[in-house]
């Protein structure tokens, strides 16, 4: 793959690092989930939706930015809820990693997941974990072998990715 991972791609890793292996090594995407159709005709609140920053070669889509007197906020928003949220939660960190080298005085992130909503104040170890993510990630893309993993029934059953899947 010729680009660097975007922070989608670290949201996969967490779920699942084969996925995120799969994905880099064969160029290869699920068609668009009702999640993602959803996303993409979410109107914003209060202020710029669908921001595209890039830095260094990493890029990320951001759902939203709004600028306060306080400083900007990030917002990551995901239309149904899930059970864990440590995969969306990776996915902000790595946004705002790229973002604070674009965004001057981001402040807060939120994450909106369905109808929950999580706001954080931006630290530098939440930036600092955006980065080791994303570290984490590339070198997932420089291997030639599937990292290893436990399979979970639960996940593997229902996955798109099975059919590539080595572990299958």
């Amino acid at each position: 793959m010729d680009q660097n991972p975007a922070p989608s791609m670290v949201k996969d890793m967490v779920y699942c690092p084969v996925i995120a292996w799969i994905k880099l090594k064969y160029n290869v995407a699920e068609p668009p989930t009702d999640s993602m159709k959803a996303g993409r005709n979410v109107k914003v609140e209060k202020g710029k939706g669908q921001v595209l920053v890039g830095r260094n070669g990493f890029h990320t889509l951001i759902d939203e930015v709004v600028k306060g007197k306080n400083g900007v906020k990030i917002i990551e928003r995901k239309a149904f809820k899930t059970r864990s949220i440590d995969r969306y939660l990776a996915q902000l960190k790595t946004t705002l990693y790229i973002a604070t080298r674009s965004i001057r005085h981001v402040r807060k992130a939120e994450l909106i997941v369905g109808k929950r909503k999580l706001e954080f104040q931006v630290t530098s170890e939440m930036i600092e974990e955006g980065k080791t993510l994303l570290e984490k990630t590339l070198r997932l893309s420089a291997s030639d072998k599937p990292p290893p993993t436990r399979p979970e029934p639960s996940k593997c059953k229902w996955c798109w990715y099975s059919r590539f899947c080595p572990h299958s």
